[in-house]
């Protein structure tokens, strides 16, 4: 099982396309599940991912009232993270769009059981992906 752990402050004009775009990866099975992490957003991001998760089950929201990215990266990995068993945590900004084969990336063989990867973009545009190996 992948989790994607998505982080979004203020994603409402980019949100559905980065969650469908997960949704649509063909590495994306039927255990995965995405957690999107809402921290302090004042737009409709939240609303957009609970329109979203009707029709996708393995979408989630969580809100977190604090607009900072490191504590939603600590709210995912210490309150979240330990009630799913994946074998990958990928961790990626609430306005990217990934790529296809992106996820199906992650399931080759040879990736250890806990392993992390951060995308994160500028205007819909992948800058940097960190693969962490424990």
């Amino acid at each position: 099982m992948i989790s994607v752990a998505v982080m979004a402050h203020n994603e409402e004009a980019g949100i559905a396309r980065a969650l469908e775009a997960i949704l649509s990866q063909d590495g994306f099975g039927p255990d995965d599940r995405i957690t999107v992490l809402e921290n302090g957003s004042t737009d409709r991001t939240a609303e957009i991912v609970e329109e979203i998760a009707v029709n996708h089950p393995a979408v989630s929201l969580r809100r977190i009232g604090l607009g900072d990215k490191a504590n939603a990266w600590s709210v995912y990995t210490f309150n979240v993270s330990p009630s799913l068993d994946a074998d990958a945590h990928v961790f990626v900004d609430g306005d990217v769009v990934m790529r296809p084969g992106s996820l199906a990336a992650v399931r080759t063989p040879g990736v250890r059981r806990t392993t992390a990867i951060r995308a994160t973009a500028q205007r819909q545009r992948i800058r940097r992906i960190d693969q962490c190996r424990a």
